[in-house]
């Protein structure tokens, strides 16, 4: 789901301004301040979040489903509002929105044109639940912030460095929730989570 309408991201402008954001790396969740300056005094600004749709591109036959691959298209999504003060400068708070990871553009758009550009770094998170139990207990493992490009979208699970299986996140926005289960010995035990291109670890 969506954090917000998707909207036209306008079009670039002759010049284009930077916009300074802090942090510029985090998760989702945090509060992140964006400002700009040097912009035409007292309009109205859009802050225009760049991010993608993900969809499977699928051959249906009669008696198999053949997969073909995945399609990414690109969108922009309201991220907040502000009005340019008597100097050209805006600053605005923001909450990091719950959205496919990795590096994300951000546009300051004044009358339908980008007047201004800076981005946002969205960090994957890995968290593990419970973290000890006997033998067979069933272990949750949510990754937050997997990408949609090809290269980001898949990762790999490794048990004790053996290969546990791959999850993607491809139609759930970069977030998805998955068990194991707890083996072997007594004792502490390695959980492993990679983003490799094609599900499978290397170098």
């Amino acid at each position: 789901k969506l954090f917000g309408p998707v909207v036209d991201a306008g079009v670039p402008s002759d010049t284009m301004a930077a916009l300074n954001t802090t942090p510029d790396v985090a998760p989702a969740g945090t509060k992140v301040t964006i400002s700009g300056t040097g912009l035409p005094a007292g309009k109205a600004v859009s802050l225009v979040w760049i991010t993608a749709n993900v969809r499977f591109i699928l051959d249906p036959r009669p008696d198999s489903l053949d997969y073909i691959g995945r399609k990414v298209d690109k969108i922009g999504v309201a991220l907040s509002n502000a009005t340019t003060d008597a100097s050209g400068a805006f600053k605005v708070t923001f909450v990091a929105p719950r959205d496919y990871g990795g590096l994300h553009d951000i546009f300051a758009v004044i009358n339908g044109k980008q007047v201004a550009k800076g981005g946002y770094l969205l960090e994957r998170t890995v968290k593990i639940s419970p973290t000890r139990g006997p033998v067979g207990t069933p272990i949750t493992v949510t990754v937050n912030g997997m990408g949609s490009p090809t290269y980001e979208s898949v990762g790999s699970v490794l048990y004790d460095n053996k290969y546990a299986g791959a999850v993607s996140a491809n139609t759930t926005r970069g977030w998805t929730t998955f068990k194991i289960r707890a083996s072997g010995k007594a004792g502490a035990h390695y959980i492993s989570y990679d983003g490799p291109s094609h599900t499978a670890p290397y170098l």
